[in-house]
């Protein structure tokens, strides 16, 4: 069974569910699905999947299967292969003999996340939905790079950074949950994934022994080191919006992430995840704050409640798991006025 880092870093299309409309022995029609299949990992041959089976009308027959999503038509072909096999099951139904259907969608039309919706179309124009079709597309390590590198700039000079200095007592005033949750870490050495402009980290200036701040970002990383010059015990490290690299295995007692992951992919989260499990010493905690947003839709980010990114906090406990990693707790919160946008979750090895 491939584990979720094959799976990242796989060329393949992964079928996570299906869902038929009712019985598939419906009143008006018989309809199969030979393929895909769910939990399928489908290669994608030329960058396209492949959608076969056969579909009967009891009364009339069907004309068309449309492949569609939520918001748009991606395809209608015609029911007209051969299908034998369907006559000599079903000999007392009309139009068996060419009952099959096949077609192939190009990958690159579709998102990388997202549900396929089939529908029959009839005879007299009556379109029936037969199911849903939820995949996942898995990428090269290069496409999950371009993901990250994307999302980190549009962070770059951002006039985020100044405005966020100003409001740090939401992360560290001792009545929060998130330094509640903070407390529990181990200061000897602790890394700061994604860390901006330093704002956290002047929290920690005389309390951690050593602080390895961490940024996808050259400016950052820039602005960072001339702020914590005078640091002897504080590193400033460039990434690459994915990983810890270059990081050393075993070698950190502590990660935290505040005020970032929520715009992460939700793949370059699983990401750091499986690295998280790398670098954490037996013991070590590591504590993010990510997005809790459920939609996952086919929108920029941006374009959601305060530019959150889609991952919900069942499926980061899922990842984190999967990626060999305790879930230690877990507190959903709300963020402005949206309730329950946020979750905050710390994991250990």
């Amino acid at each position: 069974m491939q584990g979720f880092n094959d799976l990242l870093l796989s060329k393949k299309t992964c079928v996570k569910e299906i869902i038929f409309s009712g019985d598939k022995t419906a009143i008006d029609h018989i309809f199969h699905l030979e393929s895909p299949n769910i939990h399928n990992q489908i290669t994608e041959f030329g960058e396209k999947i492949f959608f076969t089976g056969w579909i009967i009308g009891k009364k009339q027959s069907v004309k068309f299967i449309r492949f569609c999503t939520s918001e748009k038509i991606i395809e209608e072909t015609k029911v007209e292969r051969s299908r034998p096999d369907v006559t000599l099951n079903y000999p007392d139904f009309p139009n068996t003999e060419m009952s099959g259907f096949l077609e192939s969608l190009k990958m690159d039309e579709l998102s990388n996340n997202g549900e396929i919706i089939l529908e029959a179309i009839f005879d007299d124009g009556t379109i029936v939905k037969l199911a849903i079709i939820k995949y996942e597309k898995y990428l090269s390590k290069g496409g999950l790079l371009s993901i990250a590198n994307n999302i980190g700039n549009n962070w770059i000079e951002n006039p985020y950074y100044e405005k966020a200095e100003k409001s740090l007592h939401g992360f560290w005033d001792e009545s929060t949950c998130f330094k509640k949750l903070f407390n529990q870490l181990d200061l000897t050495h602790v890394l700061e994934l994604a860390c901006g402009h330093g704002r956290h980290g002047e929290n920690l200036r005389g309390k951690a022994q050593k602080l390895t701040m961490m940024d996808i970002n050259t400016s950052n990383i820039e602005f960072c080191t001339e702020r914590f010059k005078n640091e002897k015990n504080f590193e400033v490290i460039k990434n690459n919006g994915i990983n810890f690299q270059p990081i050393s295995d075993n070698s950190v007692r502590s990660i935290f992430c505040y005020d970032a992951m929520v715009h992460f992919d939700h793949r370059c989260v699983l990401s750091y995840l499986q690295d998280t499990k790398r670098i954490l010493v037996p013991g070590g905690l590591a504590l993010y704050h990510h997005s809790n947003y459920p939609n996952n839709n086919f929108k920029h980010y941006g374009q959601n409640p305060h530019a959150r990114n889609y991952m919900t906090k069942e499926l980061f406990a899922e990842y984190a798991t999967g990626s060999g990693l305790i879930i230690k707790e877990q507190i959903v919160i709300n963020w402005g006025d949206e309730k329950d946008l946020d979750c905050i979750t710390l994991v250990g090895t």
